[in-house]
């Protein structure tokens, strides 16, 4: 068949065998897909604008919602998000300063989840969105207030003189968790804790 093929071929114009050639590479790649994405590509990237208030009535965090995936494309599927904590044993750290005390840390130590946030404004953004475009408007321009993608949690489990680690992880609708860029150290004094802000990739030792 492929001698038939190339016989024909004999006959026609050059432009019209490139013509011919081209067609031939567009159709035998139909069908063909890339590589499924793992579900870690889609999970969303790590809040923003974290910010850390100690207080006699806890610790409280506020923090803006991520906008991209961790592929660095717009997200697209946000349910909540997490927050862990894990105490650290003052017995274990000794006198060590408070600095150091900060990255004694197992970076596989277990954290427990002490809190859940849920985020509905994508799916609000989005629902808005469908409306607009079934009434022929343009869906770019329909946003949210800026105060519908900020969150606060407070930990009012506290307790004075203990040292405590935190992350905040976003999660999205399938319970994927999303990206971590740092964790929170809290030596809780009240008003007057001792916070320390620890890159995640920071390199830490187990005790």
């Amino acid at each position: 068949m492929r001698s038939c093929f190339r016989s024909l071929l004999g006959f026609l114009p050059s432009w019209n065998f490139l013509f011919i050639a081209v067609c031939f590479l567009a159709l035998s790649s139909c069908g063909k897909y890339g590589e499924p994405k793992p579900p870690e590509d889609f999970a969303p990237a790590e809040v923003s604008s974290l910010a850390v208030t100690p207080s006699v009535q806890g610790v409280t965090f506020d923090w803006t919602a991520p906008q991209n995936d961790t592929r660095g494309k717009k997200l697209k599927d946000l349910e909540g998000y997490r927050i862990y904590r894990r105490e650290l044993a003052n017995s274990a750290l000794g006198q060590a300063s408070f600095g150091t005390a900060a990255r004694l840390v197992d970076p596989e130590a277990k954290f427990d989840l002490i809190g859940t946030v849920e985020d509905l404004h994508l799916k609000e953004l989005m629902e808005l969105r469908a409306q607009a475009l079934e009434q022929g408007q343009i869906t770019r321009r329909v946003t949210l207030p800026e105060e519908r993608s900020k969150f606060q949690f407070i930990d009012r489990s506290a307790k004075p003189g203990r040292r405590y680690y935190y992350q905040i992880v976003a999660i999205n609708q399938g319970g994927v968790e999303g990206k971590v860029v740092e964790r929170i150290n809290v030596l809780f004094r009240g008003e007057v804790s001792e916070v320390a802000r620890i890159p995640y990739s920071a390199e830490e030792v187990a005790f």
